[in-house]
């Protein structure tokens, strides 16, 4: 059985002896593994995670979309660009806790909010 770090050396070793110098970790659950990925790395390529600023703009277009709704939350809102009422479910199965979502959209290549 293949361990994860097999795996992205696999995926990331053709692109790094191509010459690849930066690799931007460009999916929600790329974080998740980035240790890994620097590991394949190895100082042959800076590993870029723009997660922060994901979730700040995130944070950011939620406010927008659902204003006094997210200022007022007693918690996390989770923003999906899926069924927000389908996440919610999934939120609950995994953490037993409800969750208030907010639907998104990519509208003329812009993230906005689908109501």
């Amino acid at each position: 059985e293949m361990c994860i770090r097999d795996r992205l050396r696999a995926w990331l070793e053709p692109v790094l002896v191509q010459g690849a110098d930066r690799i931007v970790l460009g999916c929600t659950h790329y974080p998740f593994v980035r240790a890994a990925i620097e590991a394949v790395c190895a100082g042959r390529a800076q590993v870029i995670d723009p997660s922060e600023a994901v979730a700040r703009q995130a944070a950011k277009m939620a406010q927008e979309c659902a204003g006094d709704a997210c200022a007022q939350s007693s918690g996390e809102v989770f923003a999906t660009t899926g069924s927000s009422a389908r996440f919610a479910e999934q939120i609950a199965h995994l953490t037993g806790a409800s969750a208030q979502t907010l639907s998104l959209a990519w509208r003329n290549g812009l993230l906005e909010c689908a109501g």
